[in-house]
């Protein structure tokens, strides 16, 4: 995956194979736009990208080129701070 047009095409397949589109799978496909988009710029690419889907779960990994690990700050934290990463779950 090297996009975020190609990762949510492969998404939106995915989920698409396994029941019909709810509005909750339009979430899924924009975290999924939103985590490879942010690999680009502040991660130096996208390396690897992950899509598990459960019952009732949906978990969405991307990984990046950056040798540093994401850093979990508080909302307050991250008003203050540029580049700050991002990582998400989506649990249905």
């Amino acid at each position: 995956m090297r996009t975020s047009t190609e990762a949510r095409e492969a998404t939106r397949l995915r989920l698409a194979g396994i029941r019909p589109m709810v509005p909750a799978q339009v979430d899924d496909l924009l975290v999924v736009s939103e985590l490879v988009s942010n690999a680009q710029p502040h991660g130096g690419d996208v390396k690897g990208f992950r899509l598990v889907l459960e019952r009732d779960a949906a978990t969405v990994c991307v990984g990046d080129r950056s040798g540093e690990r994401p850093v979990i700050r508080r909302r307050e934290q991250q008003a203050a701070s540029a580049g700050a990463s991002c990582c998400a779950c989506a649990v249905r």
